[in-house]
């Protein structure tokens, strides 16, 4: 009985979770075309071996792309191929199961949020056209004038960082009931915060 006096949230992780694998390297493909994405990603991927080997981290070969792709390019150019991958081909990535079990979390008057690693450049978009109250993902650092400096803006949202983004946007969590969702080692301190974690299972409404 006291749950139900508490806001309920549902967190939601996106790659793998929402859709059925990795988005990042479809919109780096979609954002440059197939001959520009294979050229930077074989000059990345020295940065690649080195992070399989544990040598540098995840946010490390993160900024390498990052820098590879869009250093310099104004943000707002960006988010024009953003809107545009969102309209025209994101919808393909997604999971059926995924989609309805937010459209259940909403219908009970849930507030669902967003949580990814992956850029909000066009996380941002997407999710608010599904409903998200709020979205958490990785922000690109930029210039004063809006041009991509290459660079992470504070930490990647993955792992740990994904509860310190939780806590600055809501404070104390004993005003809410948490659900979590998630499908990887990265969502691990997400799921370990709910009340109701589901890891690579979205349960039948």
């Amino acid at each position: 009985m006291a749950n139900e006096k508490k806001s309920v949230i549902a967190f939601f992780d996106f790659d793998g979770t929402i859709t059925y694998g990795d988005t990042f390297r479809h919109f780096l493909r979609f954002s440059v075309g197939w001959p520009r994405f294979i050229f930077n990603m074989l000059t990345v991927s020295p940065y690649l071996l080195l992070y399989l080997l544990n040598i540098v981290s995840r946010q490390k070969v993160k900024e390498k792309v990052i820098s590879r792709f869009y250093q310099k390019m104004l943000y707002c150019d960006l988010k024009v191929k953003a809107d545009a991958f969102v309209d025209s081909e994101l919808d393909q990535h997604l999971r059926p199961e995924a989609l309805r079990r937010i459209a259940w979390h909403q219908k009970q008057g849930h507030r669902c949020i967003l949580v990814s690693a992956s850029p909000e450049v066009y996380l941002n978009i997407w999710a608010k056209n599904k409903g998200f109250s709020d979205i958490l993902a990785t922000r690109l650092a930029l210039t004063k004038h809006g041009s991509i400096l290459g660079e992470i803006k504070g930490k990647n949202c993955w792992g740990p960082e994904k509860v310190s983004r939780i806590e600055e946007l809501l404070g104390s969590r004993k005003e809410f009931v948490f659900y979590a969702y998630g499908d990887s080692k990265g969502d691990k301190e997400m799921l370990s915060i709910a009340d109701y974690p589901f890891y690579r299972h979205m349960p039948k409404d």
